[in-house]
């Protein structure tokens, strides 16, 4: 079986890889946190703003995994 390393994942997977990461990295819940540890100073930030998040899939976690296998296809031959 041949793997397209142009397009690593099809829209099924990289569907279950995002929800993975949301899960293992959970930014949102920990920014709408009113108790967490760090606070920014700044206060206008582009997540605050309605409709924004830091979730993986807004701040492209998979297609920058997809980039790096791109990158370094050409070490596995």
């Amino acid at each position: 079986m041949s793997i397209d390393l142009q397009h690593p994942f099809d829209d099924e997977l990289r569907g279950i890889l995002e929800n993975l990461a949301g899960g293992l990295f959970p930014i949102t819940d920990w920014i709408g946190n009113p108790n967490r540890t760090f606070k920014p100073r700044e206060q206008d930030l582009p997540w605050r703003e309605g409709g924004h998040s830091l979730s993986p899939r807004d701040i492209g976690v998979i297609p920058f995994l997809e980039a790096l296998i791109r990158e370094t296809s050409a070490d596995a031959t």
